[in-house]
């Protein structure tokens, strides 16, 4: 009996000490906001830090962001990579992004257009829409998968329903180039490569202003509930060295630096 009242006990003291905790860390979430949103990036670096830390995904997120673009901290391409990829490899759509898109410019690893491809379609398939527009692009061009036009096509529209610009024009493009010829099944060329690096959107350049739990939340709303075009995903090739050669410039930046009320 005494074991079942200590039991009780302890299990109300853990239920009261976690109500108390969740508001102080979406305080400590939003103080981090508030900072990077004034350019305080040092601020807001101590404010994720310790949320990060304790595994939340935005947070661990923010830190990635701040690593790799020097802000608060020395910029280092590692250690964003390193907070990126424990977001991402929990579920964090946003994340999975960032960790594509350092890997399609090569930053602080070898350019690799199969991880790229991976980790773009892991969040192409959550409904993330700038990651459907990139993974259109590579299956487009055989970078890091097999060249696949059609299937390209089914991102690119899935990516225009969502209101991408970038793929509205290219999936009506697409549509036109293929009521006169057959699907193309090639390698991509040089000039296909350029072309697709510099066609492709910088994935997620901002923080995100939102914690994990706000997140969820809000993109229960949002998510695609479309069907996703199938597509095994890639074999991992980050040990293997069988990646294409970095013969690409990086992706250009066309996202503002500004950060938003709504999460990217």
């Amino acid at each position: 009996m005494k074991r079942i009242e200590l039991f009780t006990t302890a299990l109300a003291a853990a239920l009261l000490m976690s109500s108390i905790l969740a508001p102080l860390s979406r305080a400590g979430f939003e103080e981090g906001v508030t900072a990077y949103e004034a350019k305080d990036y040092m601020t807001a670096f101590e404010e994720w830090l310790p949320l990060a830390k304790k595994n939340d995904p935005a947070a661990m997120r923010n830190i990635g962001h701040m690593y790799r673009r020097g802000l608060g901290v020395p910029q280092d391409f590692g250690k964003a990579m390193t907070w990126y990829k424990r977001a991402a490899t929990i579920g964090f759509d946003r994340a999975q992004a960032n960790v594509a898109g350092m890997y399609l410019a090569g930053e602080g690893v070898k350019q690799d257009y199969a991880q790229a491809a991976n980790w773009f379609a892991r969040a192409a398939q959550q409904g993330h829409v700038i990651s459907q527009y990139n993974l259109a692009l590579l299956l487009e061009n055989g970078l890091g998968v097999q060249k696949d036009e059609r299937m390209a096509l089914g991102w690119f529209e899935l990516a225009a329903k969502a209101g991408h610009p970038g793929a509205t024009k290219r999936a009506a493009e697409l549509t036109a180039e293929l009521k006169t010829r057959p699907p193309v099944i090639a390698d991509a060329s040089s000039q296909q490569t350029a072309q697709m690096t510099e066609s492709a959107d910088a994935a997620e350049t901002d923080v995100s202003t939102q914690s994990a739990a706000q997140s969820a939340t809000s993109e229960q709303d949002t998510t695609a509930t479309e069907k996703t075009p199938a597509m095994a995903e890639t074999q991992s090739a980050e040990n293997s060295g069988s990646a294409k050669p970095a013969t690409v410039a990086a992706a250009t930046a066309t996202a503002s630096d500004r950060a938003t009320s709504e999460p990217l």
